[in-house]
């Protein structure tokens, strides 16, 4: 006998140096020589409702997020329970989670039309066709007739290039001694 109380002393609990070191438990007891979880630590949850074998279901898990059995399994998407919540890290692929709502993950395909390289980069082109290419964005095929002068892809072929200011190219005019007919400056005619 060393003094301590084998049914209560929980560095010393039912026998000389055995401590209370139950899985997941924040606080422990020793009652009537054996170890007791009180409270689980964040992030774990008494499964079985067994005090004496603590806290053994991690809760912060993909297959255990914030409860037991509640997958954390998000589409298209990476995504961690590390706080007990499910939380989206990262969007995989060509998706993207254009509803801005974590819960739905990253349901939106990119590369199209409407989301091209990203949410809501959308391609039109009035004057042409128009495709997006996945690496490089909105890419556009000129009508007869028009041209991107701008340098902004994002309003496509806006120029007629078949005007007196740009007859066949952009900012290519024609003087005053001519007209610009389909492209080409020809000089007036008497």
């Amino acid at each position: 006998d060393d003094g301590f109380n084998l049914q209560t002393d929980k560095n010393n609990c039912g026998a000389c140096g055995k401590v209370c070191s139950l899985p997941g438990a924040s606080t422990q007891v020793c009652t009537g020589g054996v170890c007791q979880s009180t409270a689980c630590a964040a992030g774990f949850k008494d499964l079985d409702g067994d005090p004496t074998n603590g806290c053994e279901r991690n809760i912060r898990s993909l297959s255990d997020c914030g409860d037991c059995d509640v997958d954390c399994d998000l589409v298209n998407a990476n995504e961690s329970c590390m706080t007990g919540s499910c939380v989206l890290s990262a969007c995989t692929g060509s998706f993207g989670n254009c509803d801005m709502n974590p819960a739905t993950g990253c349901e939106t395909p990119l590369g199209t039309l409407t989301n091209c390289l990203s949410c809501s980069n959308s391609c039109s082109n009035a004057h042409g066709q128009v495709s997006c290419n996945g690496t490089n964005g909105c890419q556009y095929m000129c009508s007869t007739g028009w041209d991107n002068c701008d340098a902004n892809p994002a309003n496509g072929c806006e120029t007629s290039v078949w005007t007196d200011t740009d007859c066949g190219a952009c900012g290519s005019g024609c003087d005053a001694t001519g007209a610009c007919g389909r492209g080409m400056c020809a000089p007036f005619t008497s």
